[in-house]
């Protein structure tokens, strides 16, 4: 059984520190902007955006800013009474890793953080769902490195394609002409390296985007849904809700009470 204690979102916070200390739960962490500095037992690393970090109990860890580099991060703190057959629970080693899937990741953690601040009927178990999916994806994603470096080129490729153009409707066959291979292949690879398919990829972009734009901006649900490429509003609510389980009103709604 998995039991998360609760959800942190460090937001470019000046002096910020975490004095050195024994941690006594499990951590999850994924830095969204900028860069800090951990000590986790005798190993000093630094944690770039697109990192992900597992922090095991037993941990002597510290951590504070880079210099003058502020950081935005997202962590979970959890206990777990058995191991689940991952990995990462049965070494007890801190784990460093640079995501390929770090829209995902970012889509989870926001996610989740949402329903610590909501908590709404059920939200501890939608919580440890998704904490759940993103420790076996995490698991799925080290034991499948190292990828080819031909593989991982053509996927940056695509990725980066994607990034500039996700608002816009992607044929299958664009992405395959990027890396002059064919759809098929096209296909076969995205999801071998990233866990979804080049279509899931582009929603979770637009979906993380429009959870940022309701966030940071008074643009409307409808506005946001035609400005990210979805000109049928109902069909944007329906990727929102299968995406983050919560209505984009819901979600405002959350953000505004906290």
């Amino acid at each position: 059984m998995i039991t998360i204690i609760n959800s942190h979102l460090d937001d470019f916070i000046t002096d910020w520190h975490n004095p050195l200390t024994y941690v006594q739960y499990y951590v999850l962490a994924l830095v969204t902007e900028g860069q800090l500095q951990y000590r986790l037992n005798d190993n000093s690393l630094l944690a770039k955006k697109g990192d992900l970090l597992f922090i095991p109990h037993g941990t002597h860890r510290e951590a504070f800013n880079d210099g003058p580099i502020l950081h935005q991060k997202y962590a979970i703190t959890f206990t777990c009474e058995t191991e689940l057959g991952l990995p990462l629970l049965i070494d007890g080693k801190p784990v460093q890793v640079s995501t390929r899937n770090f829209e995902y990741y970012k889509e989870r953690f926001i996610v989740l953080h949402r329903q610590t601040l909501e908590k709404r009927a059920y939200f501890e178990t939608i919580r440890s769902g998704i904490l759940l999916e993103m420790l076996g994806s995490l698991s799925r994603e080290i034991e499948n490195q190292p990828i080819p470096v031909r593989k991982l080129h053509y996927v940056e490729v695509i990725q980066h394609y994607m990034l500039e153009h996700y608002r816009e409707s992607i044929p299958l066959d664009r992405l395959a002409q990027l890396i002059e291979r064919s759809p098929n292949y096209t296909l076969t690879l995205f999801r071998e390296v990233t866990g979804q398919t080049p279509l899931e990829y582009q929603h979770r972009l637009r979906i993380t985007n429009a959870m940022e734009l309701l966030l940071q901006t008074n643009l409307t649900v409808t506005a946001i849904a035609e400005h990210l490429g979805y000109y049928d509003t109902s069909y944007f609510h329906k990727m929102f809700r299968k995406l983050t389980g919560m209505s984009p009103t819901s979600f405002v709604r959350v953000t505004h009470d906290y």
